[in-house]
Formats: structure tokens, C-alpha cells, sequence
């Protein structure tokens, strides 16, 4: 039975904070909510930079402080999920921590390094393994980048640009539809452009930059996961007297091409070409947006099955900033992703679709999001929608009390509703996140 009473008490508690927060909480510097995963490593750390060289004081004949040739940024997530009772009346929980540590290294004016290290629940294990699941270490980013006035050139272990939803949407639940298409741990090599800085735009007009890069899944020895295997290969076997075929699941260590999935056949055949702006001054507030169109090749599991294709995949984001009455500040979001012949398997499309709003004052942020995936497979004739309603409360707590030492320190509370097929499971999650420079 639904139980929508656990789902909306979060969204009510959450309105009576953020309509009866003070105004002088309201006044201080706005930050964003809490982000389980960074957008980009770079560029994040690089606006860290500026804003520490921006608050130091500088005589007028005075050239600003250098930056420190090597920056670090941990974060790190505590959290208690209960995922809620399934159709068949079981229900799971678990508790634990997700971590990263990223650094960024500057060799000289133009070449740069950049690493992360992620500590995490290994994803595809972490269903009904208990309260505390397994997890795993393992290296995400790591890349070289040469930048000379507005082109950048980078390659290593990169993280494409494919979809912006995942990265900046609050809680772990928001992101849960862009999860699915996002592309991590792909080696390979790309280019940027910032044209905005070539083509002399107007400030108003905002960041705009395009992108192209080249890539394959890595099944280097970076792959590895220290601690417990985070990769699953499912191996098909076929019983010699009945005939039928079932599959059994082998964890890895490593990644190959056994591992299967799009872009994942041992070349760097597969690419990305994407579009993004930001800080676009329009009536009331600001504009940004992103879209990319990605090809790759087919893995050997869909050459197995005998329907290898070539997977086309779009997607596009808008998202803006306005603020309103009371100090209270509007950040709504709608991004849009489709994938033909999906994961390389001839005849399957699968769409994706997350529109979300967030209200933020005084440190205090409530989002709501509406979340859909839908799958078509013609050649099983099968098609099945997942819907998502999820709800966020989070608290910054050195904008909500005025006390710079709680800087680090951010929660959230998270609630969600899950329908498929008439049936609806309701789960939620708490959180608590340090965030460190240094």
C-alpha cells in the first residue's frame, strides 16, 4: 500500500524552515546545495582558486597572489537509506560512506594534471547486501590537460560531457534517471573551445563552449577497485540436455570487454560532440543550457546476442536562476535524454526525462523532481515505464548560522515515490557532507 504521508511531511517541514528563516541568514553569500558527485573537476577547483585570490586583499599596484601550484578538495558523505517495501513486501536499508578525493596540479602556464579518487558503495552489488554493503576504492579521473588562451586539450582517464542533471541536482535521488546515461571512466582524448573568449561575446551573453571528444570504456589496470571486485560480467549458460540458456554473474576485479556495454569493445571508437553555456543574463535572472550528441560502438555481449548496433545517443538540458520575493531564490531544471539502439543492442530505445525546481533561502533548499524512464525493446516486443516522484530538504549550515568554521558541513533528507506497473514503493535517505579545500 502507498503511504503518502512519509513522502510529503518532508516537503511541508521543509516549506515552514524556508518561509521562517531570518533575513539576515537570507543575506549571506548563496551556495549551492549539497552535490554528491562534481560536474567538473577542473573548473570547480579553478573557481575555488579565484575566489580565495578575490578575497585577499591586493594593493592597486599589487599583482593578486599566485595560485598553489597543487589543490585538493575532499568530500566526503555519511548516509542511512531505506529503499522502502518492494510488491512482495521486502524492504532494504544500508548505511554508509561515499568519498572523493580530487586534486588538481599545474605545471606550468599551460599543462595541468588532474585525479580523483572515489571511495563508494560497489553499485552493482549494493542491493540486499545488508546494512553496510560492500564498497570499493578506485581511481575515476586522471588526465592531462594543455590550455593556450580559449582551446583546451586534454586526455587520460576523462569523464565525457553527456548530460548535466546527475552532477548538480541535490540529494541521491534527483539524479537517479541521468544515472543511467551518463558516461564515466572512459579513456581517451578530447578538445574545448571557449567561444565566448574567441568569438568576443558580451558577458551578458554568458560562458559558451563546444566540445569533442574520442573515447573507449577503459579496461586498463586503472579499472581496478581495491577492496571488493565492483565490475559484473553476466556469462551466458546453456543447460546440454534442455537447451535453455540462463546467466551467471562473475564479479571482476577489472574491467574488459567481457564486461559488455556500449563503447566497450577495446577501441576508441565511440564520441561525444556537446554544447553548453552558462550565466546568460536574461529578464529576472539567468540561463543556462547544455546538449550533446554521443556514438558508440556496440560491446561484445551484443555481438553475442546477435543484434550488434551502433548506439545513437542525445541529450539537452535547460537550467536557470531567478530570484523572488522574500529572498527566496528559484532554480528550476529540465533535461531530456534518449538512446537508440541503447547499450550497442540492435532495436532497444530508452528514454529518460528529469524536470526538477528547487526554493532556496537562508541555507535552507527544498527541490522537488519528477523522474521517468521508459524502455521499448522491438525485437521482445516489450515496453516498461518507471516513474519517480522525489522530494529534498537541505540545510547549509554556515549559511543558515552565519558560522564560518560550519562552512564544510551541509545535510539533506530525501524522500521517494517509485511507481511501475501499478505497483509503488516508497524509500528515503539522510545525509551529512564535509566539503574541504585545501
Amino acid at each position: 500500500m502507498t503511504k503518502p504521508n512519509r513522502f510529503w511531511h518532508v516537503a511541508l517541514s521543509g516549506l515552514v524552515l524556508l518561509l521562517c528563516s531570518e533575513d539576515a541568514w537570507a543575506k549571506s553569500r548563496a551556495r549551492s546545495s549539497p552535490r554528491l558527485r562534481l560536474p567538473s573537476v577542473e573548473q570547480q577547483i579553478l573557481d575555488q582558486e579565484r575566489e580565495r585570490a578575490e578575497a585577499a586583499p591586493v594593493a592597486p599596484q599589487e599583482a593578486p597572489p599566485a595560485p598553489p601550484a597543487v589543490t585538493y578538495l575532499f568530500e566526503s558523505l555519511f548516509a542511512y537509506e531505506n529503499r522502502g517495501a518492494d510488491p512482495g513486501g521486502k524492504s532494504a536499508e544500508s548505511l554508509y560512506n561515499a568519498s572523493a578525493l580530487t586534486g588538481f596540479a599545474r605545471l606550468d602556464e599551460a599543462f595541468s594534471v588532474t585525479g580523483r579518487l572515489r571511495f563508494e558503495p560497489v553499485a552493482a552489488l549494493e542491493a540486499g547486501q545488508g546494512l553496510l554493503p560492500p564498497s570499493t576504492l578506485y581511481l575515476e579521473v586522471l588526465q592531462l590537460r594543455w590550455r593556450h588562451g580559449a582551446v583546451d586539450v586534454f586526455g587520460g582517464k576523462i569523464h565525457p560531457r553527456f548530460g548535466w542533471a546527475l552532477d548538480n541536482l541535490p540529494g541521491i535521488y534527483a539524479g537517479t534517471a541521468a544515472a543511467d546515461y551518463e558516461m564515466r571512466e572512459r579513456l581517451g582524448a578530447g578538445t574545448r573551445l571557449r567561444l565566448h573568449q574567441i568569438l568576443g561575446l558580451p558577458e551578458a551573453l554568458g560562458r559558451l563552449s563546444v566540445q569533442l571528444e574520442a573515447f573507449g570504456a577503459d579496461n586498463s589496470p586503472l579499472s581496478y577497485g581495491a577492496f571488493h571486485p565492483r565490475w559484473l560480467q553476466s556469462k551466458a549458460v546453456t543447460d546440454p540436455t534442455s537447451g535453455e540458456t540462463s546467466y551467471n554473474n562473475i564479479q571482476r576485479w577489472t574491467s574488459s570487454v567481457e564486461v559488455g556495454g556500449a563503447g566497450n569493445n577495446g577501441s576508441l571508437g565511440s564520441m561525444v560532440a556537446s554544447l553548453g553555456a552558462d550565466r546568460i543574463v536574461i529578464p529576472g535572472g539567468q540561463l543556462g543550457y547544455t546538449g550533446a550528441l554521443a556514438w558508440q560502438k556496440p560491446g561484445d555481449d551484443a555481438a553475442s546476442l546477435g543484434r550488434p548496433a551502433t548506439e545513437f545517443g542525445a541529450v539537452g538540458t535547460v537550467f536557470a536562476k531567478f530570484p523572488l520575493p522574500w529572498d527566496v531564490t528559484l532554480e528550476p531544471v529540465l533535461e531530456l535524454a534518449k538512446r537508440d539502439q541503447a547499450g550497442g543492442l540492435e532495436g532497444l530505445t530508452v528514454t529518460w526525462s528529469t524536470a526538477a525546481a528547487t526554493l532556496s533561502r537562508g541555507g535552507i533548499g527544498i527541490t522537488y523532481a519528477a523522474l521517468s524512464r521508459r524502455e521499448n525493446d522491438t525485437r521482445s516486443v516489450s515496453e516498461a515505464t518507471i516513474r519517480q516522484n522525489v522530494l529534498n530538504l537541505s540545510v547549509d549550515f554556515e549559511e543558515l548560522t552565519g558560522v564560518k568554521a560550519l562552512k564544510p558541513i551541509s545535510a539533506f533528507i530525501d524522500a521517494r515515490q517509485i511507481r511501475q506497473s501499478g505497483n509503488t514503493v516508497n524509500g528515503m535517505a539522510v545525509g551529512l557532507q564535509v566539503s574541504l579545500s585545501f
